[in-house]
């Protein structure tokens, strides 16, 4: 007995340093195991959604948009953009978008999507025309069922009245502007250019004005240079402006990643040297009394608390763009434009990439295929991530097999170690802490793949 907990402690020593030096904090970046990858051309993407349609009479479809430019790239943004050195490029990119449209939209034809996203990027640094081209060309080829919401990001420096007004004749009914944070020093650091706050509450004021009953500012805490007291003033200066909602992104150091070569060394050295300001904790017990006093209330936080959601009392918040495949969601999302991510169902990704840029015969696609053995891990880290729980009858109904069996190891050594419990038909986690839960659910990843990951030094994801 004595020698087993040994070894069990060691692995979970071992998973301590996998998840640190990986950045290896949520299954939802599918980095639990390495998946058949592949290149594929068109008519191959063409052929998996036909074949996933075909099987499917009401799917829950998302649409989803991407611009892929910034006018500079900020240290802490880990999504897909390049500068924009020269507006023809824009045109370049609309071009390619529309011809990848007409290519795809019959399989959509008898279809419909839930939700619309346009994302970036910076979307919108398109004029008030270039919006309006890409409006049409979206809502004059896809059906939507009016149940999600239909959302833009813009950024506030480059709102104007014109731009808002085509976005609400066109059916955009949310707006979600990334501000991040009011300290101009934080900003700075971070390579974004500064918002000053009169400039942003006339922004503020421009989308208000048009009726847009959702609208969303987006926070960034956790970022160099920031403190508690920072952000909270961050917090009341946007709430006391009484949006509908505030989303609070919580940055995750991620050093390295590719995209960090758009950014001169000087602007990204308080990034190498980054520490966390603050814990998640001390920032909620900071910002209570304010969410309290502007009537605010939080929604569910997000999954391995990338982001809180609070919302005004009485704004019901709607169904908006799930990024991520959900088993309770049964999901998928159909992306367009170059660099755009798309998900079908749980057993295909896809980036958009190409070999000539913003060309669309130059377009090919970067596939990842999960096993059904890869399916039935996310969806047990999935419920344990989100709830600390999940339940063997909804496994048993997801996959017609018995959860205790298929990972009956993985639970009895969680349990010999304290960590886990069987509760009825449901197995539960007892760890005290993100960090702790994060570790012990490396338990159910591939074994042979953490392995390999510590020898190889690439993850899959």
């Amino acid at each position: 007995m004595m020698d087993q907990l040994s070894e069990l402690n060691g692995k979970v020593e071992f998973f301590r340093r996998i998840t640190a030096s990986f950045n290896m904090n949520s299954i939802y970046h599918k980095n639990f195991s390495r998946p058949k990858t592949y290149r594929a051309q068109r008519e191959e993407v063409y052929r998996l959604w036909d074949s996933f349609l075909a099987q499917k009479s009401d799917p829950f479809l998302s649409l989803y948009v991407h611009f892929p430019f910034c006018s500079d790239r900020c240290c802490f943004c880990i999504y897909q953009s390049d500068i924009l050195r020269r507006p023809d490029q824009i045109e370049s990119h609309l071009a390619c978008l529309e011809k990848e449209i007409l290519y795809f939209k019959g399989l959509f034809s008898r279809s419909s999507f839930t939700t619309l996203y346009f994302g970036g990027g910076t979307p919108s640094l398109m004029s008030e025309e270039q919006l309006k081209r890409l409006f049409s060309m979206v809502f004059s080829n896809f059906s939507f069922n009016g149940n999600g919401t239909k959302c833009i990001e813009y950024e506030p420096r480059t709102v104007t009245e014109g731009k808002v007004l085509v976005a609400k004749d066109a059916g955009i009914d949310r707006i979600s502007m990334g501000v991040q944070s009011l300290n101009q020093e934080v900003m700075l650091a971070s390579n974004r250019g500064f918002v000053p706050y009169p400039e942003l509450r006339r922004s503020i004021e421009l989308v208000n004005s048009q009726g847009f009953s959702d609208f969303n500012i987006d926070l960034m805490a956790l970022l160099p240079g920031d403190s508690i007291s920072r952000f909270s003033r961050t917090v009341e200066g946007i709430m006391s402006l009484e949006v509908p909602s505030v989303t609070i992104y919580f940055y995750k150091h991620k050093p390295n990643l590719k995209f960090t070569k758009l950014i001169p060394p000087e602007k990204y050295k308080r990034y190498q040297d980054y520490s966390e300001p603050y814990s998640r904790e001390e920032l909620f017990s900071a910002i209570r009394p304010i969410v309290e006093q502007y009537k605010y209330e939080a929604g569910r936080i997000s999954p391995s608390m990338v982001s809180q959601l609070f919302f005004r009392k009485g704004h019901r918040p709607p169904i908006s763009n799930p990024t991520q495949p959900r088993w309770s969601l049964k999901n998928s999302t159909f992306g367009l434009g170059l660099t755009s991510q798309s998900f079908i169902g749980h057993r295909v990704e896809y980036v958009s990439l190409s070999s000539d840029t913003l060309s669309f015969d130059g377009l090919f696609y970067s596939v990842r295929e999960y096993s059904e053995m890869d399916n039935m891990r996310f969806f047990v880290l999935s419920n344990l991530e989100d709830y600390k729980t999940v339940d063997s009858s909804e496994f048993r109904a997801s996959f017609d097999k018995d959860l205790f069996s298929v990972f009956r190891d993985e639970i009895n050594a969680l349990c010999s170690l304290g960590k886990a419990e069987v509760d009825g038909k449901n197995l539960v986690m007892l760890t005290k802490s993100q960090d702790e839960l994060r570790t012990y659910l490396k338990f159910f990843y591939d074994q042979d793949y953490l392995k390999e990951l510590s020898v190889s030094g690439t993850p899959s994801a």
